[in-house]
């Protein structure tokens, strides 16, 4: 199993992400840069065929 760290804001950013004012997220870009700004338990994965977006309003991310 792979563990991912979580970063100050508690999110895991992985591949070309930038973020801002962004927190307890998960968000994952295989190819393209994912920006994103003003969020909060998101999940949001990116492919090279789409783009997944899931809002946790429990805070379960």
């Amino acid at each position: 199993m792979l563990l991912l760290e979580k970063d100050e804001n508690g999110n895991v950013l992985t591949g070309s992400v930038v973020v801002d004012n962004v927190k307890n997220s998960f968000i994952y870009s295989q190819k393209e840069v994912v920006a994103v700004s003003s969020l909060e338990n998101i999940i949001l994965v990116e492919t090279e065929d789409d783009i997944i977006r899931y809002e946790d309003c429990y805070g379960r991310v």
